[in-house]
């Protein structure tokens, strides 16, 4: 822009757009967000959870194994030559949020532990090989969550899917090895006073919720059935607009230069039409018609420049766009296709940048939907292989599957389009929900085959498991809700409906999921 501006005249304004511009600077503000939005994170989590913990080392040994892990898969992927992008600036939060929620387990675990009597230089190893097999089914779970994203036909979701899972897998691994090493260096002189009021914090909820959930389970059912009914049918309304240049928030120099190229001229972005030597629409009258019928269509705003021929006799129109969303534009490429295959010259091809976009926004939806179905394919194998139980499989899918129809439901509801960030969304936080439910169900199944009723069972797993439950959604929530200060809506949109899926599988794993087993009609669950 600088290098125009030198040599035009002193009263010229000059004002860059377009795709190919658009890209260098939304890839200049992604490495700007993500230098403002980790540290923030990194942040928010390290004050929630000392407010909690009270203790540097339990800290230390929440956060370090995910802090390793997102050192060696940036390293990874730096070593594969790959740059960020909107979707990957959401990475590096997404790998430390796992693994501060599975952290979060290991640490209560470790806390029981001590609150047994168990020395301290033992209570790390007990506590660790108690949730070994859990924590292994929750890494697991979390792994194909991510891989199922490449299921999309977006490159950039597919490399973090594949980068998410890497460094989950990573996470699990060195957390298995580190954290009991950390917590008996920096956590052995945890004061007996902390033990105590942290369990005596969570002591009453277990006696009181298993009660109050056992006048309530059938409304608490009932009503989850409708929250689903209700979100499935709203699902056909759900929308679709993938405009990198929505990206920037609108007071963006390049948003308000794009904004007055379109005000001058009535459009920013082109696009071309290839039609093929030999095609009937090659020659020159009946190409000339068929250019002013395509500058009829609307989100049309001129031709860009004369008609080009190549030396094989090929032709390529050049049009300017009008602001449009991304569905608009892929129904006038298609309609202008069908158009030419109509008057005889099927192999005329829309084709740019622009087409690609748009194209690639009606793969999304089937990419989106395709992967959100596999991942729950393969998580109810991982239920039933892990639990080996047909019935606790389907339990675990209860409260996994309801968040992911209630994020959909509420984007519809709310009239927001589906775009790149928001349609990996169910993939990505099925990897991340999962562990609490795979941690209550396996700490449930446990007290029922040691002999202990199914209100009794329930009660002692909000005692034990329902304290790690309610740290680890305020925390992820919490920790989420800091993507809202983003600059990029890629970051705003997905930070805001994972707090909010977040929240809904809290709901169901402390809700609906104890309404579901203390359901008197079962036997397994009956009190008494």
């Amino acid at each position: 822009e600088r290098a125009i501006a030198d040599g035009a005249p002193a009263a010229t304004r000059i004002s860059l757009t377009g795709l190919p511009v658009g890209e260098v600077v939304i890839a200049r503000e992604v490495r700007h967000e993500q230098a403002r939005i980790l540290p923030l994170v990194v942040s928010a989590f390290v004050l929630l959870l000392f407010l909690y913990y009270r203790h540097p080392g339990l800290v230390l040994a929440i956060l370090a194994p995910a802090g390793v892990s997102i050192a060696w898969t940036g390293g990874v992927a730096a070593l594969l030559g790959r740059e960020l992008d909107p979707v990957s600036v959401m990475l590096q939060p997404v790998l430390l949020t796992v693994g501060v929620a599975a952290g979060v387990h290991w640490i209560e675990a470790y806390l029981d532990e001590l609150r047994r009597g168990t020395p301290a230089e033992r209570a790390a190893g007990f506590a660790v090989a108690g949730l070994r097999k859990p924590a292994l089914l929750a890494a697991l779970t979390t792994v194909v969550g991510f891989l199922s994203l490449s299921f999309n036909s977006i490159p950039a979701v597919i490399d973090f899917g594949i980068f998410a899972a890497l460094g989950v897998a990573l996470a699990y691994a060195i957390a298995a090895w580190l954290t009991p090493a950390l917590l008996r260096l920096a956590a052995r002189n945890v004061s007996a006073n902390l033990v105590r009021r942290h369990g005596e914090l969570f002591g009453n909820l277990g006696f009181r919720a298993a009660e109050w959930l056992g006048k309530r389970a059938l409304a608490i059912r009932v009503s989850a059935v409708l929250i689903a009914l209700a979100g499935l049918a709203l699902w056909p309304r759900i929308e679709v607009d993938n405009d990198p240049q929505s990206l920037l928030p609108r007071s963006h120099p390049f948003r308000k230069a794009t904004d007055r190229v379109v005000h001058e001229i009535g459009g920013s972005d082109v696009f071309d039409v290839l039609v093929p030597a030999g095609s009937t629409l090659a020659e020159p009258v009946s190409l000339g018609l068929f250019a002013a019928h395509v500058l009829e269509l609307p989100a049309v705003a001129a031709g860009a420049g004369p008609a080009q021929r190549s030396e094989s006799g090929d032709w390529l129109l050049r049009f300017l766009l009008e602001p449009s969303g991304s569905t608009q534009r892929s129904r006038l490429f298609d309609e202008i296709e069908a158009h030419a295959a109509a008057l005889g010259s099927p192999a005329v091809r829309a084709t740019g940048t622009s087409v690609q976009v748009a194209r690639d926004s009606d793969r999304l939806v089937k990419s989106a939907i395709a992967g959100t179905l596999a991942s729950l394919l393969v998580l109810f194998t991982l239920f039933w292989a892990g639990f080996r139980s047909l019935r606790y499989a389907w339990l675990a899918m209860i409260p996994n599957a309801l968040p992911c129809i209630v994020v959909y439901a509420l984007l519809a509801a709310l009239g927001r389009p589906l775009t790149v960030a928001t349609a990996m969304i169910s993939s990505v936080l099925l990897g991340l929900i999962v562990d609490d439910t795979i941690h209550l169900l396996h700490r449930y199944r446990e007290l029922r085959q040691g002999g202990v009723d199914g209100l009794g069972a329930i009660e002692r797993v909000f005692q034990h498991s329902g304290r790690a439950i309610v740290i680890t959604s305020v925390v992820l929530g919490l920790g989420f809700s800091i993507g809202l200060a983003g600059e990029l809506t890629t970051t705003v949109e997905f930070c805001g409906l994972a707090a909010v899926t977040i929240l809904v599988a809290f709901l169901c794993d402390l809700l609906l999921l104890p309404a579901i087993l203390v359901d008197r009609a079962n036997p397994e669950a009956s009190h008494g």
